[in-house]
């Protein structure tokens, strides 16, 4: 369990982040109702503060993929 919620805050943090790194509006709103599932998802399984972590690995993937789409 605890792994679990770990994982939902890792995201969270994540989806936050790329929201600050975001350029279009929409892309920012995108990220934070995102970021705001996951917070839900830690908030369901008893934990209701997300707390500071780490970018996971999968999301230097989820970086790249939005620097190119920002440099075409």
């Amino acid at each position: 369990m605890a792994e679990t919620i770990d994982f939902f805050q890792k995201e969270a943090q994540e989806c936050k982040r790329l929201a600050d790194q975001a350029t279009a509006k929409k892309d920012r709103e995108y990220w934070l109702h995102l970021a705001q599932r996951w917070e839900s998802l830690v908030q369901q399984n008893g934990v209701a503060k997300i707390e500071t972590a780490q970018p996971s690995r999968s999301s230097s993937v989820v970086q790249k993929r939005f620097a190119r789409r920002r440099a075409a």
